[in-house]
Order: structure tokens, then sequence, then C-alpha cells
């Protein structure tokens, strides 16, 4: 894999680039939320030992990153994106039960993404979390279908 193509050389980079070291990375993860957050834990996931976090939104807070770009790669870091948290858990909530009700086999990045493309989808429309849940997931599941035919 080459530079950027994974979670770890993403945030490796981005820290590089706001000039952060590895422990004001720590601070500001258990600042925005997830505070058993350790050096060993950004460590790991810079030198790639770990691929798959469950503190995503928290480690985007704390590199001023979007969220999808670091899980993805498919956005450029822009600016510190505004995070409601309240709203952010009930899309986690709506992508864990949507899942379970179709019995489908995600791993928790698929949920994360889901999860994403939910609060995304909500922002500004003042829809619920469940109203869009199954159109994100029906996308989800187009883009990958699309994404194996070619």
């Amino acid at each position: 894999m080459g530079v950027g193509e994974t979670i770890g050389a993403r945030a490796k980079s981005r820290r590089k680039k706001l000039g952060l070291r590895m422990t004001d990375v720590v601070k500001r993860v258990r600042d925005a939320g997830r505070s058993q957050t350790t050096i060993q834990n950004i460590r790991q996931l810079e030198n790639e030992e770990v691929n798959k976090i469950t503190y995503l939104a928290e480690l985007s807070i704390a590199l001023e990153a979007d969220p999808i770009w670091l899980a993805t790669g498919k956005k450029a870091p822009e600016k510190r994106p505004e995070i409601n948290r309240k709203a952010l858990g009930a899309a986690w909530d709506a992508a864990r039960v949507i899942i379970d009700e179709h019995d489908l086999d995600f791993d928790h990045e698929d949920q994360m993404i889901l999860a994403l493309r939910i609060y995304f989808d909500l922002s500004g429309n003042g829809a619920k979390p469940q109203e869009v849940a199954k159109e994100a997931l029906l996308q989800m599941l187009a883009d990958r279908q699309s994404k194996s035919k070619s």
C-alpha cells in the first residue's frame, strides 16, 4: 500500500501537517470525549499495526479532518468539522439497528461509514436517523455492487 492508502497513513500525514506530536493528538482525542485513548493507540494506528478504530469521530476532531476522508481517503482534509455528538450518536445507533434488522455482516468500519452517511444525510434536513438509515444503506450497498462489477 502506498502512502495515504490507510487510515493510519492519513492520520500520521494530517498530524504532521498540523505540527502535532502524538501526545498532542492523544490530549485532543481525550478532550473530544475518548478518555481512554493512549499514545500506544495512536502509535499502533500510525504504524499500521491496526486498521480499524473505535474513536474515528474524536480523532477527526483532534486532527481537524473530515471523518469520511480519514476513514476512506475520499475527501481532502479541509477544516475542522463541526460535529454534533448527539446527532452522530443517533446516526451510529440507527446504523446498528438497520444492520441488525437486515442481518448484515458489517464490520465496525462498515458500520462507521454507514453511520457517517446517515449523519451527513441528516445535516440540516430535520429528518430522524431511522428515516434516512434505509436510504443510506441502499446507497452504500449500490456503491459496493457497482465497485464489484468494475
